[in-house]
């Protein structure tokens, strides 16, 4: 309880009156009565036989008085005043608990003993507040009722900030008012008050919501009352079944909601918006929320989604707690919560991320800070609370963990990525900075794996897995990268208002531009065919700096970095040469055009080999024939330009792999006999792709997405089931779409994928097998339900095509081009050239090649890096970040409901939601049950030990203690499983239970910081004086330095007091 020290006596002045209250001294009540006999409360003890007139708190947590002797023991024999409750009296300096006042206490029961008098509240004989008698202060605790007014000639008593529930955001502290000094003793008592504040309601028994206040309830509000936690979080009460919830009852809802609920209300489908909630007011015709009427006709098999107008305003950040499951509802909360900025939401362990396409102040390290330090609290939606979680499991269950981030294009998927790789970076952090090596590597791989498309200004055209290692203190000990299918085709050609990788524009306003001959872009046919040639918020000499400065800070050499970038200068040179039919003689041939000669010696010049060779190897290729040795064959004009676009793209894809190998040696730690090193894996790779014409890299990343998607199945649906099985739960029936049959389709032997490395390596001229794979396809899938064969392709003119149902939509895939960008092969004339090229660092990249390797297609080098890849995230226990891009204009604000629609279906959303909610998606073994609410046991406000036997007893028991209903809990073999509803009422008992047992601890850690203090306090006083007295400036100085260290920290403890001697040396 909290004492006031102050000059309440004669008595006790001398003691007293070293003191000024600033703020009450805290002291829990064990200590309280130690002091009994000579402390503070001994002093006040004191002063009974004077006191003619008393305020108390009854057992009922309601305040009465004022009240004479008489009266207080009328009470005590009715029950209604015990030992533990609180008294305040004229001449108390706060209040104090009956049984710290033991001349009081003999007082209210002597011998012999009375019949007890029954009576109810307010106790019969106890006059109502009148104005001639002072209130007392206010009460301190955390459930403090209203405030009666202070004795006037009394400072005002700071409010003590009440505990914060774990779970519930902190509130913030008020800074109480400092009181003016009071004299040693009043002279009189102070005039009483005008009038007494009213009562609180009264609390209900059992303790369940005492911690709480009251709000004011309307007539015909039933049995359900408006309580406040401490920190003003709104929860009901139901006064008659004790029921508690977060969710406010019908009966207390204002009659504007009930006048808006009139009507029945539904989601009505909008091409745009994709669901809108509208109200139908007959007629076929549909209010809309801005008051707008619309009619509606519905497509084959559409129907209208029912809703109820209150859902609306329940955006949860959690989709799992919203009132339905359907897509109008997902979506409204989605678009609700973006117009706040709130761009994250979960659907239980799954978090979905909508791009802002702007800045939030939400990723500062103040907020990594209040993430990685949650304890408890129930934190908002963030890729930080994602990566938080990851981080802990590795520190709590030793297990690998992965964090999978998909989406479209633009969907903000890089850097969401950046994101989780920061919070690693800050929490984790190394011994020797290596955290800082890992994200200089984003520069590099943004600069030559990223570039501006239709849909994203700065879109990852790879996929890449980054692992992050921990050593065995769980600092980042390294990192490796692994990168997948480079969009290679960017190289040699871009659509309309798209740019092709930013290093390529970043070297032409850089500083080595005039020594690679570089202008600008658009006088290089790789980068002036689509017209753009700079992006708004994007400065390309910046980030050239940027991507420099990395190089050195990984390690990079000067020639190293020269080298790479005359790579990229000669591939665009090489892009200059121009082709014309070879007219000197009987053949087709070509030759390199006059003007674009310049262009051939430069890019010869820059790869070091000579630039004849050079010449000669872009219009000619070497076939060579069993039996009659090697023949000369000329290139068409076509033929050529493809075998520039071919080196060009080699050598890019090359130089790629080689600068991913070599940040992975300067990240790699170092190699050691213990064991493999633990590590978070984050995939950014790119989501799925629908377009207008699709080719082999479509189909390529749709497989890859098929892949994820099927591990995501077995992850959120398929060990869904085996849960409840191996528990013993009965279990509505998960129904999910199982894209199996299309992975088999794909991969499978005899699938797209091996029947194209059959026409591959197969006879035939390159020209016509594009039109044979065709075939073999429509025979060999012609029964398969997920393909569509070329012949059902209608209104494709000069087209052959196939299409395979996904399981985001069907896909129809272009086949011209398909086996030759499988076989990913450059002929040996230019292989062979560049591999003996004088610059060994580009020689490098072309190294002799091996029988396998020569048999190696881009298909098969894919699938098996892919399997590689599923394999190493089976191993991991994984989280998932689904992106959402909001609108195809990049633009912030928009919210564009049909595209987000498309997108969540893709990523499997809504399934995902259902199976959270009809499931039982919260569930604890009995002893992580236990962990976790067993301080319910502390709800009435005194802690009562759990009686049974096993941990399942316990659990038994401590649900009943909570008076509560859980009609769906399910109790399984070894675990406890739970819906939302659920949850979250035992999460309101938890939070009121804390809220009295931290206050509690507060108590006694007070009491002992104010102890330690006054120690100091007594010890520095003497000292202070003498130097006082002393007026010796030096000694002075001293005194008041040698206040500073033995105070410390306790100089602006928050209780800490004026200390006169101490404002005397000052002064």
């Amino acid at each position: 309880r909290s004492l006031h020290f102050r000059a309440v006596s004669s008595a006790s002045a001398s003691v007293s009156s070293e003191f000024s209250s600033r703020t009450p001294l805290s002291f829990s009540r064990p200590r309280a009565r130690a002091l009994a006999d000579g402390g503070p409360a001994a002093r006040v003890a004191g002063l009974t036989g004077a006191m003619t007139l008393y305020y108390y708190y009854a057992t009922d947590d309601q305040q009465y008085g004022p009240g004479t002797i008489d009266d207080l023991k009328a009470v005590f024999k009715d029950g209604m005043l015990n030992d533990t409750c609180l008294i305040y009296g004229e001449g108390f300096e706060d209040w104090v608990a009956l049984g710290d006042l033991p001349d009081l206490l003999r007082e209210l029961k002597p011998p012999p003993p009375k019949p007890a008098v029954k009576s109810q509240p307010p106790p019969p004989g106890v006059p109502q507040l009148n104005k001639a008698q002072p209130a007392p202060p206010p009460r301190r605790g955390p459930a403090s009722p209203a405030q009666p007014a202070t004795p006037a000639g009394q400072p005002a008593a700071p409010a003590r900030q009440p505990a914060t529930p774990a779970g519930q955001p902190a509130a913030p502290a008020r800074q109480p008012a400092a009181p003016a000094r009071q004299p040693a003793a009043p002279a009189r008592q102070p005039a009483a008050p005008a009038r007494q504040p009213a009562a609180p309601a009264k609390a209900p028994r059992g303790g369940a919501s005492g911690a709480g206040t009251t709000a004011g309830v309307g007539a015909g509000a039933g049995s359900w009352v408006q309580k406040l936690t401490c920190d003003l979080v709104p929860y009901y009460y139901n006064k008659q079944t004790e029921a508690l919830q977060w969710d406010c009852p019908e009966e207390l809802k204002p009659r504007e909601e009930a006048s808006n609920n009139a009507g029945q209300w539904c989601f009505i489908p909008d091409e745009d918006e994709g669901w809108l909630p509208a109200r139908d007011i007959g007629a076929g015709n549909y209010q809309l929320l801005n008051g707008r009427t619309t009619q509606v006709k519905l497509k084959r098999g559409q129907k209208l989604i029912p809703l109820t107008y209150s859902s609306l305003g329940r955006t949860h950040p959690d989709l799992v707690l919203l009132d339905s499951l359907d897509e109008g509802l997902i979506l409204h909360t989605l678009r609700a919560r973006f117009g706040k900025d709130e761009i994250y939401t979960a659907i239980g362990g799954i978090l979905i991320a909508v791009n802002p396409f702007k800045r939030l102040p939400i990723y500062s390290p103040d907020r990594i800070e209040e993430y990685h330090k949650r304890g408890n609290k129930v934190m908002a939606p963030h890729p930080f609370l994602i990566t938080s979680i990851a981080y802990n499991n590795i520190l709590e269950r030793n297990l690998n963990q992965s964090i999978l981030v998909s989406g479209e294009s633009g969907a903000g998927k890089t850097e969401t990525t950046k994101q989780c790789l920061s919070f690693l970076a800050e929490v984790a952090g190394s011994v020797n900075s290596i955290e800082q090596r890992v994200l200089s590597a984003n520069p590099i791989l943004e600069g030559f794996g990223n570039a501006k498309t239709v849909r994203n200004d700065n879109s990852s055209r790879f996929g890449r897995f980054t692992e992050v290692l921990l050593d065995d203190r769980l600092k980042i000990a390294g990192a490796e990268i692994k990168n997948y299918l480079l969009e290679k085709s960017r190289v040699a050609s871009q659509g309309p208002d798209e740019r092709n990788y930013h290093i390529f524009y970043q070297l032409c306003v850089g500083n080595m531009a005039e020594e690679f001959g570089l202008m600008h872009p658009e006088h290089f046919n790789y980068l002036a065919k689509s017209g753009c040639y700079a992006v708004d918020g994007i400065d390309d000499l910046r980030e050239f700096e940027d991507v420099i400065d990395a190089m050195s800070t990984l390690g990079f050499g000067g020639d190293q970095i020269k080298s790479i970038m005359s790579i990229v200068a000669g591939i665009l040179h090489l892009g200059n040469v121009q082709f014309v039919a070879d007219t000197s003689g009987a053949t087709d041939g070509s030759v390199i055009a006059a003007q674009t000669m310049p262009s051939a010696q430069w890019a010869g010049t820059v790869f070091g080999v000579d630039e004849t060779s050079l010449q000669q190897a872009l219009v000619n290729r070497t076939m060579r024939i069993v039996g009659q040795g090697d023949i000369t064959v000329p290139l068409r004009v076509d033929q050529a330009m493809d075998n520039r676009d071919a080196l060009g793209k080699f050598m890019y894809d090359a130089l790629f792999d080689w600068l991913v190998e070599r940040i992975n040696q300067s990240l790699r730690p170092p190699r050691s006999g213990r064991r493999e090193p633990a590590f978070i894996g984050i995939l950014d790779i790119f989501g799925f792709e629908i377009f207008e014409q699709n080719s082999f890299e479509q189909l390529c990343i749709n497989f890859t997405n098929e892949k994820l998607q099927q591990l995501f199945n077995e992850d959120t649906f398929k060990n869904e089931e085996a849960v409840y099985r191996a528990e013993g739960v009965d279990f509505p029936p998960i129904e999910f779409i199982d894209n199996q049959p299309v992975v088999d389709l794909i991969e499978k032997r005899g699938g797209i994928l091996t029947i194209l490395d059959d026409i591959v390596r197969g006879p035939g001229k390159l020209e016509q097998k594009d039109a044979k794979l065709s075939q073999m396809m429509d025979k060999q899938f012609n029964s398969n339900q997920y393909f569509v064969p070329s012949n059902q392709h209608r209104g494709l003119r000069g087209v052959t095509a196939f299409s395979v149902k996904h399981y985001a939509g069907q896909v129809c895939y272009n086949v011209e081009g398909f086996v030759l960008k499988n076989m990913d092969t450059l002929f040996p004339d230019l292989y062979n050239l560049m591999s003996a090229s004088q610059n060994a660092f580009i020689a490098s990249l072309f190294p002799p090649k091996t029988e396998e390797g020569k048999k190696r297609t881009l298909g098969s080098v894919f699938k098996k890096s892919l399997l590689d890849l599923i394999s190493k995230l089976r191993s991991t226990e994984p989280q998932y970040i689904r992106c959402v891009k909001p609108n195809p204009e990049k633009r912030a604000g928009l919210f564009y409901g049909g595209i987000c629609l498309e997108q969540l279906r893709y990523a499997g959303v809504f399934e995902a939601v259902r199976v959270r909610k009809n499931g039982y998606p919260f569930r604890y073994t009995f002893v992580e049950f236990l962990d976790r609410y067993r301080v319910i046991c502390a709800m009435s406000g005194r802690y009562i030990p759990l009686q049974g036997g096993t941990p399942r007893q316990q659990c038994e028991e401590l649900i009943r203690r909570t008076n509560q209903h859980f009609q769906t809990m399910q109790w399984g073999r070894t675990m406890l499983l739970f819906r939302a509803d659920e949850y979250r009422t035992l999460e309101l008992c938890r939070a009121l239970s804390v809220e009295k047992t931290s206050a509690k601890v507060q108590a006694i850690a007070r009491g002992r910081l104010t102890r330690r203090y006054l120690r100091k306090v007594t010890l520095v006083r003497p000292k202070l004086a003498a130097a006082v007295q002393s007026r010796d400036a030096d000694q002075l100085d001293a005194a008041l330095e040698m206040v500073n260290e033995t105070l410390g920290v306790f100089a602006n403890f928050s209780i800490s007091i004026p200390i006169a001697e101490w404002q005397a040396a000052k002064e």
